[in-house]
């Protein structure tokens, strides 16, 4: 199991302890972080989705446009563009970018927001039923050689075709993310990776124990999990370490992001990222694993 950091990108300078004084979309700032990212030893970076920002989506193409290697993580909620056409729109940047697309499904728990968009189911476990079908309409767009039909009932779909497929024959690597029962049977159901927050390791061994017998269930791939939005106080070396205690409890990618979201992705790809590839590397040795 190979580990993956993964950045994030935002539309401006701002954080917690950072407030904005520059537009809502700083196309220059957004460029430098991309290419630090990049600079860092980053493998991917999210672009996040929110009712109010700009489009994760064209942001996303942009940054693949100025980085060569880095990739995008775009985040996007079922419910509000039609699945068919969200499976072109990723499909058409990934041949464009040379298969540097990734998908972050998030269902959203916020209904209010989610009104914002549209949204007219407030039971959290509907919208994952619709998630799902959504999932299951995407990937078909992806995969089918012929025209299909869709018959659910938050979708319907009549010789539903894409002639533009991923760049890769499988499909767009997608993570989904959530901590409910209907979020881990959606998981199980659609994700390469389950998106989970940073929890303690006893939190991470149960929910990826759920996740993998969901997986188990729908006879679906699952790499590990995506830790993300938890305070890691301490030098690099002591960062790397439980980063390395995270691995070792199934978790192969880490969202990680400082409240000075340029200058600590450059800081992260000084100490904190080489050292952690490195220490995993070592404990694969250690156990008989060969390096990936």
């Amino acid at each position: 199991m190979s580990v993956e950091f993964i950045g994030f990108i935002t539309n401006n300078n701002s954080s917690e302890t950072i407030v904005r004084t520059g537009p809502i979309l700083d196309v220059p700032y957004i460029e430098t972080v991309a290419k630090a990212h990049e600079l860092a030893g980053f493998d991917r970076a999210l672009l996040a989705f929110h009712s109010t920002i700009p489009d994760a989506l064209q942001v996303g193409q942009h940054v693949l446009g100025i980085t060569k290697t880095l990739k995008v993580m775009i985040a996007q909620r079922p419910g509000f563009t039609a699945p068919t056409l969200l499976a072109r729109q990723l499909a058409t940047i990934d041949q464009l970018s040379g298969g540097r697309v990734s998908l972050h499904v998030i269902t959203g728990g916020n209904a209010t927001e989610l009104r914002q968009d549209g949204n007219t189911l407030d039971d959290k476990d509907e919208r994952y039923a619709r998630t799902s079908e959504f999932l299951d309409i995407v990937r078909a767009e992806w995969t089918s050689e012929k025209p299909f039909d869709y018959n659910g009932k938050y979708y319907k779909v009549e010789k539903g075709f894409s002639q533009i497929k991923p760049y890769q024959p499988g499909g767009i690597y997608t993570f989904v993310g959530g901590g409910s029962d209907a979020a881990i049977e959606v998981a199980g159901k659609h994700a390469d990776t389950f998106a989970l927050w940073g929890e303690s390791y006893a939190q991470v061994r149960d929910v990826t124990a759920r996740v993998r017998i969901a997986a188990t269930k729908e006879m679906a791939k699952l790499t590990g999990a995506n830790s993300n939005t938890t305070a890691l106080v301490g030098t690099p070396e002591q960062v790397a370490e439980v980063f390395g205690d995270y691995y070792d409890l199934g978790v192969s990618h880490f969202l990680i992001r400082g409240f000075d979201p340029l200058i600590d992705a450059i800081e992260y790809g000084r100490e904190l990222i080489p050292l952690t590839r490195k220490l995993i590397a070592g404990r694969r040795v250690s156990s008989g694993v060969a390096a990936e």
